[in-house]
């Protein structure tokens, strides 16, 4: 935590009664909701702090090993992409601050769906980079996805900044879109 933008930082301790200790975690994420509440993802725990840190609470076990990509969008849904495991690849989706969680599966047709990770526009439009299912978009906070394009290449992150959209792609360099993935 850096009270000063990043000139200090301070660790953040959770009480000795919390039963999972966020600090013994491997963090992979961290995101803030609309009303405040800091999200941090760890290899399989959810944990959310309502008052900037000072305490943590874990909030949900996720029946997956990995996290690779995480957002929370300005409705306060939660998108958390997954690597595939036993072919369990996909987005999970909650609409509960964590407490129910949904699996939402993008349509499959070149093997296993691998996320590397998850980007959200400034209209709220969600992109996940995946490996075979090319750049997923979502444009009802996570209910759906469509391939836009680079199906069967592995997109290993993606990143909106206005009407652009950039891609970048394992062995293929940098792509970018000048209309949000249209063309």
């Amino acid at each position: 935590y850096s009270p000063d933008n990043g000139a200090t930082w301070e660790k953040l301790i959770t009480p000795d009664n919390t039963p999972y200790d966020i600090l013994d975690r491997y963090i992979s994420s961290v995101s803030l909701d609309p009303n405040g509440t800091i999200y941090a993802t760890s290899t399989q725990f959810l944990f959310r702090s309502y008052d900037n840190g000072a305490t943590w609470e874990q909030s949900s076990i996720f029946p997956y090993i990995n996290v690779t990509g995480f957002q929370v969008l300005e409705n306060g849904v939660i998108l958390i992409g997954i690597p595939d495991f036993n072919n369990r690849g996909c987005v999970i989706r909650s609409a509960t601050s964590g407490k129910t969680w949904e699996r939402v599966l993008p349509a499959k047709s070149y093997g296993p769906l691998y996320i590397h990770g998850l980007a959200v526009s400034q209209d709220s439009i969600v992109y996940a980079a995946s490996k075979y299912e090319g750049i997923l978009k979502s444009d009802d906070y996570g209910k759906s996805f469509v391939n836009i394009g680079f199906k069967g290449h592995d997109i290993l992150t993606i990143a909106p900044i206005g009407t652009d959209l950039y891609a970048g792609i394992e062995y293929e360099g940098i792509y970018r879109s000048t209309d949000n993935g249209l063309s």
